[in-house]
């Protein structure tokens, strides 16, 4: 099983190598906005934005159909998976309710500098980052407060903004929302060993004991390269996309924006294998347990089957939290990549009751 996922993924990247010297590789731009007369829309935004952040130039797409309306910052995951094409392919219409700002990390996509590498691209790097851009796009429209979306990665800085800074934040949204890293890693590795002893998968039940060892020795570390081996059966039993929903579906929508690139997909491994060797041992530490008092209001997004980020995990977290409105939204047909497997239900939860900050009973 493992092996026909990587021959798929060296194909893909033999394919991106391909594009690469043939030159079929294309700078990004984002299009307008127009009316039914073919007319740019008077008061829409439609702009690739650099901003410096800790002292480099970092970039942003900025999109509203109509300017005046609240902020809407998405924080992508990974490290390094920058989201905002995706977005675009699959959640567009939260451009006709807000100001959608998409950030491309420090390490990441067109923000990542080739010459400088990953030195320092640091958690706590990009999250001064993050505290930078949000004065800006406050400054710039001026706005008192935006509204937050964090997705895996993303919503460990999601979080940690939305705890510290309050005064700054409409209301916060985990997707895939990391609480504690290592229990989180430790049940999907469980997850996948019960599917591979499932399918008497021998071979696969070894190389899962040997990369998960952590799970039963908390003197053991759980290293970046065994991580992957757990992402790539996690990919396989349908812990990270469920279905129907799979990877080419995915790169096809992202492929079908004016955002979304073969070189951009380049970028994106890059960033992510790169991110993931200097931020890696500061996820795994990751403990979100004790933040449970926040003064915005806190909404999740939990794709039932996500086992990437703990599905239950974030459930029994959301549970410990008070806020002044909270609410969660099971997203019943999907795993970590609910707000692109279930695009439609995602969209409605965050313009519906996300942007109107409904408060919703327990399930």
């Amino acid at each position: 099983m493992l092996k026909k996922i990587t021959i798929t993924i060296v194909g893909l990247l033999g394919a991106l190598s391909i594009a690469l010297l043939i030159g079929f590789m294309d700078d990004v731009s984002t299009p307008q906005f127009v009316d039914s007369d073919g007319t740019t829309t008077p008061g829409s935004l439609a702009s690739i934005e650099w901003i410096t952040l800790g002292g480099i130039p970092q970039w942003t797409l900025q999109r509203a159909r109509d300017v005046d309306q609240p902020i809407l910052l998405a924080i992508h995951g990974g490290p390094g998976a920058v989201e905002a094409a995706a977005y675009r392919a699959f959640n567009a219409e939260l451009e006709d309710h807000f100001l959608v700002v998409h950030w491309h990390q420090r390490g990441s996509g067109w923000t990542m500098d080739r010459e400088a590498g990953f030195g320092d691209v640091k958690g706590e790097r990009i999250y001064q980052d993050l505290e930078e851009l949000v004065d800006a796009l406050k400054q710039k429209f001026g706005r008192e407060k935006i509204y937050i979306i964090g997705h895996s990665w993303g919503s460990i800085l999601g979080l940690r903004y939305a705890y510290e800074h309050p005064e700054n934040v409409t209301a916060y949204v985990g997707v895939g929302q990391v609480s504690h890293s290592r229990e989180s890693e430790k049940r999907g590795c469980e997850f996948v060993l019960a599917a591979a002893l499932a399918e008497k998968d021998n071979a696969a039940v070894d190389e899962i004991n040997s990369a998960c060892q952590f799970a039963t020795d908390e003197n053991l570390a759980f290293a970046a390269e065994d991580m992957m081996v757990q992402r790539n059966y996690l990919a396989a039993y349908g812990g990270a996309l469920h279905g129907p929903m799979g990877v080419a579906d995915l790169l096809a929508g992202i492929l079908g924006t004016d955002e979304g690139t073969l070189s951009g997909l380049v970028r994106t491994f890059e960033g992510s294998m790169g991110s993931m060797e200097t931020i890696w041992p500061e996820m795994m530490a990751f403990d979100a347990t004790p933040w449970t008092q926040f003064k915005v209001p806190v909404y999740f997004a939990i794709g039932r089957h996500d086992y990437q980020v703990n599905a239950a995990l974030a459930a029994s977290y959301f549970d410990t939290i008070e806020a002044p409105c909270k609410g969660v939204k099971w997203l019943e047909n999907s795993a970590h990549f609910s707000l692109f497997e279930e695009a439609d239900v995602f969209n409605r939860f965050i313009i519906d009751t996300v942007k109107p900050l409904k408060c919703m009973a327990a399930p």
